[in-house]
C-alpha cells in the first residue's frame, strides 16, 4: 500500500508475536470460542495466532478494506494447511 494511503487508512500490521501473546490472554477468558472476528485483519496476525491456538474448533472471519491483504491471508492459510 503506498505510503499516503497507509496514513489515510491507518495501515498498521500487528506483529505476529504480539498477536500470539494477546490470544494467550484471550484464551483464558474465552477458552472455547465458536468464532473469531477480526474486523481490520490486514495480513492476519490475529487470525493466524487464533488458528494456531484453536485450529478447526471454531470459525474465522477476517475483514479489511485492502483486498490484497485478504488475498494474501487466504493464500497463506491454504498454503500452510490452516497454519
Amino acid at each position: 500500500m503506498p505510503s499516503k494511503r497507509k496514513i489515510e487508512f491507518g495501515d498498521f500490521q500487528t506483529p505476529l508475536e504480539l498477536a500470539i501473546e494477546v490470544i494467550a490472554l484471550v484464551k483464558d477468558l474465552f477458552p472455547y470460542p465458536s468464532f473469531i472476528v477480526e474486523p481490520t485483519c490486514g495480513l492476519g496476525s490475529f487470525i493466524k495466532a487464533s488458528m494456531n491456538k484453536w485450529g478447526d474448533s471454531c470459525y474465522y472471519y477476517g475483514f479489511d478494506i485492502n483486498k490484497k491483504y485478504i488475498r494474501e491471508l487466504r493464500s497463506n492459510i491454504i498454503e500452510n494447511g490452516n497454519l
